[in-house]
């Protein structure tokens, strides 16, 4: 159940890419390729600290496929806004059952008021930086003033305008790719909605290797305790400033989910966690970034 439910997440994330890729304003992408530009992200996200380095590397995978760079930024930032409001909308709807299962949890749920906290405000920000001009320009503005200020030999001051000129074209195509994906409903409800099926999936990993061991009250009940403890918990693993979240992210499943696995079982459980969410899609996407090296390096040559 474990491995279905994560190949599952990785269907649904690479839909959302293709499908994203198949209404932008450049090149579309195959499925296949969407899914590479899936998978390689996750490589480079799970090597990263914060899982920060999945996005630039999936934007420049794009690129190579004939991709803008703002058509590209666009799918990735509206891809990252469609899961982490995903994520944000379970935590809340499972706030009240998540509180009353974690108030006896030392620091748990400080953490996780803390988790959805940033997290919203992440959401938040690309939105306002997307959809109101005047931020757009004053953020823009602030790295223009920042470029400015240092100092640069008489040789490169041409380079570093043509860098400016570019942020600019860059900047006007995604605004001109997120436009175009916004204004289209039926894409919207569909790329949220596969939104959703990922982030469940990802959730139900851990309600996979937990079920054998639960004293059952109802399985629907038992899922939920997980939808809820679980999507608070993903709030605060992605924001640690590790690796991958390495560490953190053993101990913050560990620390949410003492709440309703006996302590007995709980390093087992995090254990066989890990292995199906990091360490198996470490290995298959270091697969698929070895593939793609190797075929880049026989096409140039």
């Amino acid at each position: 159940m474990g491995i279905v439910s994560l190949v599952l997440s990785w269907f649904a994330d690479s839909s959302i890419v293709y499908l994203l890729a198949r209404n932008s304003s450049s090149k579309s992408l195959s499925f296949w390729e969407s899914f590479k530009a899936s998978m390689i992200g996750k490589f480079f996200s799970m090597i990263t600290p914060s899982y920060t380095g999945g996005q630039p590397a999936q934007i420049m995978y794009m690129k190579r496929h004939g991709m803008t760079i703002g058509a590209s930024t666009s799918i990735v930032v509206l891809k990252y806004i469609i899961e982490q409001t995903s994520i944000v909308i379970l935590a809340t709807l499972g706030i009240e059952r998540s509180v009353g299962l974690l108030e006896k949890v030392a620091f748990a749920i400080p953490l996780g008021i803390l988790g959805f906290v940033l997290s919203s405000g992440g959401v938040t920000f690309f939105l306002l930086f997307t959809i109101n001009q005047r931020i757009r320009a004053k953020i823009f503005g602030i790295v223009k003033w920042i470029i400015s200020l240092l100092e640069f030999k008489k040789e490169l001051v041409p380079k570093m305008e043509k860098v400016i000129e570019k942020m600019d074209l860059g900047l006007e195509d995604y605004m001109d790719s997120f436009k175009l994906f916004v204004v289209d409903l039926k894409l919207m409800f569909s790329v949220f909605s596969l939104g959703f099926i990922s982030i469940l999936a990802k959730i139900f990993i851990a309600y996979a290797v937990i079920a054998p061991i639960m004293n059952y009250q109802g399985v629907v009940s038992d899922f939920l305790n997980v939808v809820a403890i679980q999507s608070l918990a993903m709030m605060v693993i992605f924001l640690v400033p590790t690796p991958g979240a390495s560490g953190a992210a053993e101990g913050g499943f560990y620390l949410f989910f003492s709440s309703i696995v006996p302590h007995i079982h709980l390093a087992t459980v995090t254990i066989e966690w890990r292995i199906l969410s990091y360490f198996f899609p470490l290995f298959f996407s270091l697969i698929m970034v070895a593939l793609e090296s190797i075929h880049m390096a026989h096409t140039s040559s």
